[in-house]
């Protein structure tokens, strides 16, 4: 190989290789067992969720927390006053992201919302999420003996959305049950299990 074709070969290898790709964005929408928020708001874990994700995830990806203590798929859809995002539609259309992660089920179990009127809400909200193109997934709840069989029964539901609308579902649950700070928060262990386990899924 020539001098000049060697020199060239490297001057077009730096051309298409000169900058590293932008970072993936994961939005992750959801209540306070995504946010972190136990007991007496706003008190939160150490490592709150969010930043865990971040942390398994590395510098390919950011994740950006857009999670809500105490609320609702409904209160998300519609932008009750306690979410101050808005309506989940119109601002999961404002966002920039690649994955969006949604994690409710947890507040509605607690909080005695119908189950079939909660499947439907997070039907809608899928619909939404993938409006634009963006890939999503539907994260699953945790156990918490005061509350079974109901968290289970919620945890089916979210399954089945997933199932139907062809998206990815992280089962929670899976994970070794662990400590709960306040009866019904997991603990900072097994909060970062089931952290570990939606970074498997969005790597995928």
């Amino acid at each position: 190989m020539s001098r000049a074709l060697a020199l060239s070969l490297v001057l077009l290898v730096a051309s298409c290789g000169g900058s590293a790709p932008a970072p993936s964005i994961v939005a992750i929408y959801g209540d306070s067992l995504q946010s972190g928020h136990i007991a007496v708001w706003p008190w939160r874990l150490p490592v709150p969720p969010a930043r865990r994700l971040q942390q398994l995830l590395g510098d390919d990806y950011t994740v950006i927390d857009y999670a809500q203590p105490g609320a609702r798929a409904r209160d998300a859809i519609t932008g009750a006053p306690t979410m101050p995002l808005g309506p989940f539609a119109e601002h999961v259309a404002s966002i920039e992201a690649d994955t969006i992660v949604l994690r409710y089920g947890g507040a509605d179990a607690v909080l005695d919302t119908d189950l079939a009127d909660f499947e439907r809400d997070m039907a809608s909200m899928v619909d939404h999420a993938r409006a634009s193109d963006r890939r999503v997934m539907l994260v699953g709840l945790v156990f918490v003996p005061e509350h079974e069989p109901r968290l289970a029964a919620f945890d089916a539901a979210i399954r089945r959305v997933a199932a139907a609308a062809g998206v990815p579902f992280v089962d929670t649950r899976s994970a070794p049950a662990g400590g709960l700070v306040d009866g019904i928060h997991p603990d900072q262990e097994y909060a970062d299990r089931t952290q570990q386990l939606i970074a498997q899924a969005v790597r995928q």
